[in-house]
């Protein structure tokens, strides 16, 4: 007689896989060749998923020589360079920093200044990230200074001249910027604006130079204090003639006046020019902005002496406040201005 309970129907069993699998290590030890199988079999799809991830995620790499790939990634041929030899200068890193954001990605920086600049942009984390990938170099200007010196060269301390000078230096452009067809070129009161609808590479392809324009009707915006430069025609400009050193004679004027001398020259007309940069010809909402360096009462009405204008161009372009001359409120004058 069966015992009081369960029957023996309903005694919970094993799933037969499960058995299967209990028993399979067991069986395996006894059976070399199940073994290797089952090792096989363990190798087949250990390779399967791994195929299969490898193509989802990206396979870590460690970049040993990242200004050796950084240059590689960059463009050869789009640089943008600025040159601030007054150690003085305290915006150099923040204004950098800015338009190096705005650029597009691909291209290069160069920044030239006094060893005590330089020392300081060394220091910022950003600026090492940007050096070590190969998208920024950072130079010292005494580099030509000095060498200028040791040849006797005269008046090489003034900063206006160290630019001129090496602006229009063939053996520079061999030196720095080989291989460069497009310059950017900027000073310390220029800006681009992150508001703009537009890019620095709108004006490629078209023109020889690109800068502000001095009045409505300028041929050539021959301001180069921000300007985009096409260099094989700058470098054919001054192979043909060499600048004299002349204080007097600012090397953007000089090279604009070569390059219309030039076959085949390549104009900016005043209409596109403005768009590009405004210094003293007033248009709303341009690619970028250049403080004027004499801003004196009564300089330049148009734009900078508006008071309207100016509270339109900081609303647009609140970073041009980073290089631009200001005043504390407190330090305002009585009479308001």
């Amino acid at each position: 007689m069966a015992p009081l309970g369960r029957s023996s129907s309903q005694v919970p069993r094993t799933a037969p896989s499960t058995a299967l699998l209990a028993s399979l290590p067991s069986q395996v030890s006894r059976n070399p060749l199940g073994s290797f199988l089952l090792l096989l079999l363990a190798a087949i799809l250990a390779s399967h998923v791994q195929h299969h991830y490898l193509d989802v995620f990206p396979r870590p790499y460690l970049d040993l020589h990242p200004s050796t790939t950084g240059s590689q990634r960059f463009s050869a041929n789009k640089t943008a360079l600025t040159i601030h030899p007054n150690p003085y200068t305290t915006h150099s890193t923040p204004q950098l920093l800015h338009i190096a954001t705005i650029l597009p990605p691909d291209w290069r920086l160069i920044f030239l200044g006094a060893s005590d600049i330089v020392q300081d942009m060394r220091s910022n984390d950003r600026v090492a990230d940007m050096v070590s990938s190969g998208k920024l170099s950072v130079l010292e200007v005494e580099t030509w200074t000095d060498t200028w010196l040791r040849k006797d060269i005269a008046d090489v301390h003034s900063e206006p001249e160290i630019r001129n000078r090496l602006l229009t230096d063939v053996a520079f452009y061999d030196e720095v910027l080989p291989g460069v067809e497009w310059l950017l070129y900027f000073d310390e009161r220029a800006m681009l604006c992150a508001n703009a609808n537009g890019s620095v590479e709108d004006f490629m392809l078209h023109y020889d130079w690109v800068g502000a324009p001095l009045t409505q009707d300028e041929r050539w915006g021959g301001l180069g204090t921000l300007s985009l430069r096409r260099l094989p025609r700058l470098r054919e400009a001054l192979v043909a003639q060499t600048r004299q050193h002349d204080f007097n004679q600012q090397e953007d004027g000089w090279m604009v006046g070569r390059l219309a001398a030039l076959p085949d020259p390549k104009p900016t007309p005043g209409e596109v020019s403005r768009t590009f940069v405004v210094e003293r010809v007033w248009y709303d909402k341009p690619l970028g902005y250049h403080v004027p360096h004499d801003m004196g009462p009564g300089a330049h009405m148009e734009v900078w002496g508006n008071d309207e204008r100016r509270k339109r161009i900081f609303g647009y372009c609140p970073e041009l406040k980073i290089v631009t001359p200001m005043r504390l409120e407190s330090e305002r004058c009585k009479d308001g201005d």
